[in-house]
C-alpha cells in the first residue's frame, strides 16, 4: 500500500465527502528449505524439521505496465544486495491484469517473467510469497490489479471522479466503491464466469506452474481487500464489520482456497483482512485451512494524533494514539486472529516511509510481538503518482551502491533475528543504538506444551555484518556457538537437557567458553 498522499489539510472535507459518497450510492532440520518445507505450528512458520522460522524481507511489486520486476530493473545485483544484508524473504507481486488481460486468455510471457524473478530469488535463498496485488482495483480508478474486463456493473459507467489519488480515492470515489461492491457480490464477468471463479482460475493457473518451486512460502490471495460501500460500517467501531467478514471476505477466501487446494495441497495459503485492519480495526475472519496463514498490513503513520493523515478522522477512536500505541493494537489484533484460528501470522506490509523514528517504532513493535515481516517496499511508484519515500533504493535500474541506497533506512531494517529456532521464541530485541541483540527461546517444539527438540539441535541467528564490522561477542546459556567467528549466520547447538536458551550479541569477540556447554 503505502503512505497517504494527503496531509491533514482538507481532512474534514474528505470525511464529509466519504460519508456523502457512501450514502448516496446503493449498497531434525534441513539446511536448505525446499518446496513444501514451510508449514505452521500454531502462529509460527516452521521448516521441514519443525523449527520456528522468522523471516525478514521486502515487497517487490511493479504496479505499472508491463507489471514485472524485470521491467524496473530488479535483477541479480539487487538480490545479492538484499541477501548480503541478511534479508531472506520477498513478497513477489503478480498483477491479475498482466496475467489475464482478456477473459480466459493468459499472458504466458508475463508469467514467464515472474517465474524468472522467482527462480532468481529462490537460487539466492529467499522464501518467496506469491501475491495477487491490487490497490484501488484498476487503472480506471488510478489504481492497479484487476483487468479492465473485471470492472463490472455500474462501476464501468459511473464517472471515475473525484480523482484524489491513492489512497484517498477509496473514500471519495463512488465508482471505485461500486467496483468492489460488484466483486463481493460475485457478479458475472463478460465471459459468463462469476468473478470469484475467474479470480480462482487465475490463481490455479499460477499455482499449476509454480507449485513445485523451491522456497515457496505460499499464496497471498488478495492484497488489502476493500469493503466498497460497506466501508463506513467497517470503521464505526474498532470491532469492524464481523458480519461482512463472514458473508463476503471469509466466503471468497474459502472459495479460492478450495480451488488452489485442488492443485496444491501443501503450500501455505495466506489470506488478508479488510483494508481497515491496517489502521487498527479488528478482523472476525474464521479459520481457513490446516495450512493457512494470516497475512496483514499495518500503517500507523496514517492514523493517530502523533502522525496525522487524512485517514485519521475515519478512525476517531484512535486519533489520540501514538504510533507506538497503535502498532501494539495492530500487532495484537493479528496475533489474536492467528491464535483464534490456529494459523501462522506474517506482516506483509509496513513502513512505506523515510521517517526513521516512525520506522523504528514499527520494527521494535514487530519484535515485541514476535512477528516476521516483509517491508513495503524495495521500490514503488503508483499509477496515480510517484512515491519515492516508500522505497529503500532510489532507482532500481541502477546498481544498489551506496549512493543509490537509503543507508540510514537500511541500517534500521537490517536487524539481527532468530532465523531458525530449534524451539519456541519467548522474546527477541535489537537495540539499534548500542547494537545489542537479545534472544530467548525454550526448547519446546512450536505449538507443543511438552514435546522438545533433542539436545544438540541447531538454531540459526542472522547477524548482519553492517552492525558488527569489527566482529561480535556472543554470550549464551543453554547452547554453544558452533559457527565461525564473525559470520553472518550465528549457529547454536542446544546443550544436554537444556529447557531454555538465552543469547546476547554485542560488539566484540566471542570467548572460547561460549563454544562449550558446561559440564554436567
Amino acid at each position: 500500500m503505502g503512505e497517504s498522499c494527503l496531509g491533514m489539510r482538507g481532512a474534514r472535507q474528505l470525511l464529509a465527502v466519504l460519508v456523502a459518497a457512501l450514502t448516496i450510492v446503493p449498497a531434525g532440520h534441513a539446511a536448505e528449505p525446499v518446496q513444501g518445507a514451510y508449514g505452521n505450528a500454531g502462529r509460527w512458520i516452521t521448516d521441514r524439521s519443525g523449527r520456528t522460522v522468522v523471516l525478514n524481507g521486502w515487497n517487490i511489486v511493479n504496479k505499472i505496465a508491463p507489471y514485472t520486476p524485470e521491467a524496473i530493473g530488479f535483477d541479480d545485483d539487487d538480490v545479492a544486495f538484499l541477501r548480503r544484508h541478511g534479508f531472506d524473504t520477498i513478497r513477489l507481486g503478480i498483477i491479475w491484469k498482466g496475467l489475464e488481460p482478456r477473459p480466459g486468455r493468459y499472458d504466458e510471457r508475463y508469467l514467464a517473467s515472474i517465474e524468472r524473478t522467482y527462480d532468481l530469488l529462490a537460487r539466492n535463498g529467499f522464501a518467496v510469497l506469491l501475491d495477487f496485488h491490487q490497490d484501488m482495483y484498476n487503472e480506471r480508478f488510478q489504481g492497479e490489479g484487476m483487468p479492465d474486463w473485471a470492472v463490472l456493473g455500474d462501476a464501468a459507467l459511473l464517472p471515475a471522479l473525484p480523482r484524489a489519488g491513492f489512497p484517498a480515492n477509496y473514500v471519495v470515489m463512488p465508482a471505485l466503491q461500486r467496483a468492489y461492491d460488484a466483486f463481493w457480490a460475485n457478479r458475472r464477468g463478460p465471459d459468463g464466469r462469476p468473478i470469484w471463479d475467474a479470480y480462482a482460475d487465475a490463481w490455479v493457473h499460477v499455482a499449476e506452474r509454480l507449485r513445485d518451486k523451491p522456497r515457496l512460502l505460499g499464496y497471498n490471495l488478495f492484497n488489502e481487500p476493500f469493503p466498497g460501500t460497506r466501508a463506513v460500517s467497517c470503521v464505526v467501531t474498532p470491532k469492524g464489520c464481523p458480519d461482512f467478514d463472514l458473508k463476503a471476505l471469509d466466503a471468497f477466501n474459502a472459495a479460492v482456497t478450495r480451488r488452489i487446494r485442488a492443485v496444491d495441497g501443501r503450500a501455505i495459503v495466506w489470506y488478508a483482512p479488510w483494508l481497515t485492519f491496517d489502521y487498527g480495526v479488528a478482523s472476525a475472519h474464521r479459520r481457513l485451512d490446516d495450512r493457512a496463514g494470516f497475512a496483514f498490513n499495518a500503517y500507523c503513520q496514517n492514523a493517530g494524533g502523533a502522525t496525522g493523515g487524512a485517514v485519521a478522522l475515519l478512525f476517531a477512536y484512535y486519533v489520540t494514539k501514538t504510533c507506538e500505541q497503535l502498532a501494539d493494537i495492530q500487532y495484537a489484533n493479528a496475533n489474536n486472529v492467528a491464535a483464534r484460528n490456529d494459523e501462522a501470522v506474517l506482516n506483509t506490509e509496513f513502513g512505506a516511509t523515510d521517517d526513521l523514528p516512525l520506522l523504528r517504532t514499527s520494527l521494535e513493535a514487530l519484535e515485541r510481538h514476535m512477528i516476521g515481516w516483509q517491508q513495503w517496499s524495495y521500490w514503488n511508484t503508483d499509477p496515480c503518482c510517484e512515491r519515492p519515500i516508500e522505497g529503500i533504493i532510489r532507482d532500481p535500474r541502477r546498481p544498489p551502491t551506496e549512493s543509490n541506497v537509503k543507508q540510514r533506512k537500511l541500517e534500521l531494517s537490517a536487524r539481527p533475528r532468530p532465523a531458525a529456532v530449534a524451539g519456541t521464541p519467548t522474546a527477541w530485541r535489537f537495540h539499534s543504538d548500542d547494537k545489542r541483540f537479545e534472544l530467548s527461546y525454550t526448547t519446546l517444539r512450536p505449538g507443543s506444551a511438552s514435546k522438545r527438540f533433542s539436545s544438540n539441535s541447531l538454531s540459526v541467528v542472522t547477524v548482519p555484518r553492517l552492525h558488527y564490522a569489527g566482529g561480535y561477542r556472543v554470550s549464551v546459556q543453554g547452547a554453544r556457538v558452533v559457527s565461525k567467528a564473525g559470520g553472518t549466520r550465528l549457529k547454536l547447538r542446544s546443550c544436554q537437557g537444556a529447557r531454555r536458551v538465552a543469547v546476547t550479541v554485542t560488539a566484540g569477540r566471542t570467548p572460547r567458553a561460549a563454544t562449550r556447554c558446561p559440564r554436567r
